[in-house]
């Protein structure tokens, strides 16, 4: 009775309910009316499944709360040192930006907006053998994505899914894992503290002066190809810049992994 108790609290679903929809559609009136034990038995395992998905979801919640309020680069960078000291010699930006746009009449209108704090960089360094090495530093934009990609998936991993014959503003259903996984999608500016455009800067214009008078630069990321590498961290004078959280990417990876089986980590190459 205990447990009957539980399963009729538990709120549905989004998904619990098309599900619901779905079974009266397929079982129709005369199908509840003389097989009405399969109809009542199909029905009461997704109320089941709803109210374990229920619980679930209070315990990811809990498990996520810590998380939603962590500065990212307090959690220590997870990523492999790239060679051992370099020195920069030239520096180049990309400015990122956005498009707005326009329709007047049957015409489309639309002008690029740059985002002046919102640049990759790519840094060029060359070490005590002569050695050269190509590092991007990604805009705090491009982790964004890498951490956005990632949830999405794992949206999809704990259920939810588009249901093309709902009703057309409720076609997104979630479960209750499913979208306690986008509500925390959504709770924060993630990479308020991944932009660091004085570093960038001291090393740019340390290109101008001698090659002795320049910082020393250690690098953790991941090798692209030889001679090209993804930074997702970088150390100036012995002070090290988060610009991908590796070290947070691993530990939110490792909650959600608890409650959506097949929850990988986001990829630093493919974003």
């Amino acid at each position: 009775m205990k447990s009957s108790n539980r399963t009729q609290m538990s709120p549905l679903s989004s998904k619990a309910r098309g599900d619901l929809a779905m079974l009266r559609r397929h079982t129709g009136m005369f199908g509840r009316l003389f097989l009405r034990k399969g109809y009542r038995s199909a029905r009461w395992k997704l109320y089941l499944e709803n109210a374990r998905d229920w619980r679930q979801s209070l315990k990811l919640k809990d498990a996520l709360a810590p998380l939603r309020s962590a500065d990212l680069t307090d959690f220590q960078d997870v990523s492999c040192a790239i060679g051992d000291e370099w020195k920069p010699f030239r520096v180049e930006r990309e400015v990122t930006g956005s498009i707005r746009g326009e329709i007047v009449g049957r015409n489309l209108t639309g002008t690029m907006t740059p985002n002046l704090l919102d640049a990759s960089s790519v840094l060029f360094l060359e070490n005590s053998e002569s050695e050269t090495m190509r590092v991007f530093l990604p805009s705090p934009a491009t982790a964004s994505e890498m951490l956005a990609q990632s949830l999405e998936q794992w949206r999809k991993c704990a259920g939810y899914r588009y249901n093309d014959y709902a009703d057309y503003y409720d076609r997104s259903e979630d479960t209750h894992v499913s979208r306690v996984i986008h509500t925390f999608a959504r709770s924060g500016g993630w990479t308020n503290t991944l932009t660091h455009p004085e570093v960038v800067d001291i090393i740019d214009a340390s290109c101008q002066r001698p090659e002795k008078q320049r910082p020393v630069v250690r690098l953790t990321g991941t090798l692209i190809q030889k001679g090209v590498a993804l930074a997702t961290a970088i150390e100036v004078n012995g002070e090290q810049r988060v610009f991908v959280p590796t070290g947070f990417f691993q530990a939110l990876t490792g909650v959600v992994r608890q409650f959506v089986p097949g929850a990988d980590e986001p990829l630093l190459i493919e974003a």
